[in-house]
C-alpha cells in the first residue's frame, strides 16, 4: 500500500508529466517506480483517467486540483491503490486507461506525456503585435496630441519629447527613448498607440501581453506609471479622427501600476495581460505619468522598449 506521502510524491510526479515540466531526474524515478511497484502503476493508470476526462470536458485544472476539491484519488478501504470518485460513468474511460497501461509496459518512453492518452496538447500561438516604433528610435519631436485620434503612431501629450540620455539616464535599448514630463494643471500625462489588430485576434477571442521599460530620474519620492489596455470591438474607421469620449464602447480594460523607488536608477519592467472578449477589432496601449510630488518637480520619466503579443490557444484534440 503507498503510504500517504508516497501518494503526494506520486502525484507531484505525474503532474510534472502531463504539465510537460518534468525534469529529467524526476522522468527516471517515476519509470523506475512505476515499474517496479505495482500500487504506484494503479495510481498512475488512475491519474491517467481523470487526466483525460479533465481534458476532453474543457477543465483546466490538473488530476491534483481536483483532488482538492471532493476527493478525485479517494482510497478504497479494501485496496491500496486511490480510485477515482468522479460523478461520471468510469466505463467510457476505459480505452484511456489501456492505452496507459501499454505505455507502463512500455517503461515510459520519451514521448509518455501525451501519448499514453492518445491526446494532443493544447497549441498556445504567440503573435507580436506590430507597434509602431516601439523603442521611439523613429518618432518625431513633440509627440502628436491625443485628439484627434490617429492609428498606428504614438499620441500624447506635448511636453513628451524623445531623448538619447541626459542626467545619467541611458536608452533601456537602442538610441532613444521617450521622456514624459509632467503637463501643466493636469495630475498625468500620457501616451498613446492604437493599432488594428482585427487581423490578429480570432472570432473567439484570446488574450494579450503588454509590457514596458520604466525609469524615473533622481525622484525623492517614490513614483508611479500605470499601463492601460483597452479593447474595441467597432473598426479602425470608426475610431480614426474621433474627437469624442469612447468610453462606452470599451469592450475591456485592465491597468497596471508600476511603482518607482525613490532614488531608482534600474529600468523597472511593467508586465500587463488582459483576456480579449470575442470580435476584438482594436486595441489602446496607454501609458500614465502620475505627477509627482512638489519634492520631486521637474523629475523626468523614461519609457522604452515597449512589447506586445497577441496569445491564442487552440483547443486539445484526440488523435484517431
Amino acid at each position: 500500500m503507498l503510504t500517504e506521502p508516497e501518494q503526494d510524491e506520486l502525484r507531484r510526479l505525474c503532474d510534472a508529466l502531463v504539465d510537460e515540466t518534468i525534469t529529467p531526474i524526476d522522468h527516471k524515478k517515476l519509470e523506475q517506480w512505476l515499474v517496479e511497484s505495482q500500487e504506484a502503476s494503479a495510481f498512475y493508470v488512475d491519474y491517467v483517467d481523470v487526466s483525460a476526462m479533465l481534458i476532453l470536458q474543457g477543465d483546466q485544472r490538473s488530476p491534483t486540483e481536483v483532488a482538492a476539491a471532493p476527493s478525485v484519488f479517494a482510497t478504497d478501504a479494501g485496496q491500496g491503490a486511490p480510485v477515482p470518485s468522479l460523478k461520471i460513468s468510469w466505463f467510457s474511460w476505459r480505452p484511456l486507461t489501456a492505452a496507459a497501461v501499454g505505455i507502463i509496459a512500455g517503461m515510459l518512453t520519451t514521448t509518455i506525456a501525451w501519448a499514453y492518452t492518445g491526446l494532443k496538447t493544447p497549441e498556445v500561438q504567440r503573435i507580436e503585435i506590430p507597434l509602431m516604433d516601439p523603442g521611439f528610435e523613429e518618432v518625431t519631436t513633440p509627440v502628436p496630441a491625443v485628439i484627434p485620434r490617429a492609428l498606428n503612431r504614438w499620441n500624447g501629450d506635448p511636453s513628451h519629447a524623445v531623448s538619447s540620455g541626459d542626467s545619467g539616464v541611458k536608452p533601456k535599448q537602442g538610441r532613444f527613448m521617450m521622456k514624459m514630463q509632467p503637463v501643466e494643471d493636469r495630475r498625468f500625462s500620457r501616451i498613446e498607440q492604437i493599432v488594428d489588430v482585427s487581423h490578429l485576434v480570432p472570432a473567439k477571442g484570446g488574450a494579450v501581453e503588454y509590457s514596458a521599460s520604466i525609469i524615473c530620474d533622481g525622484a525623492v519620492n517614490q513614483s508611479k506609471m500605470i499601463l492601460v489596455l483597452r479593447a474595441f470591438t467597432i473598426g479602425n474607421d470608426e475610431i480614426s479622427g474621433s474627437t469624442e469620449k469612447l468610453d462606452d464602447q470599451v469592450t475591456s480594460e485592465a491597468r497596471k501600476t508600476v511603482f518607482i523607488p525613490p532614488g531608482s536608477t534600474d529600468w523597472k519592467t511593467g508586465n500587463l495581460r488582459m483576456d480579449l472578449p470575442e470580435n476584438t477589432k482594436t486595441l489602446v496601449f496607454a501609458i500614465a505619468a502620475v505627477d509627482l510630488p512638489k519634492a520631486s518637480k521637474g523629475t523626468a520619466r523614461y519609457i522604452d522598449d515597449i512589447k506586445a503579443t497577441i496569445v491564442t490557444t487552440q483547443p486539445a484534440e484526440v488523435q484517431q
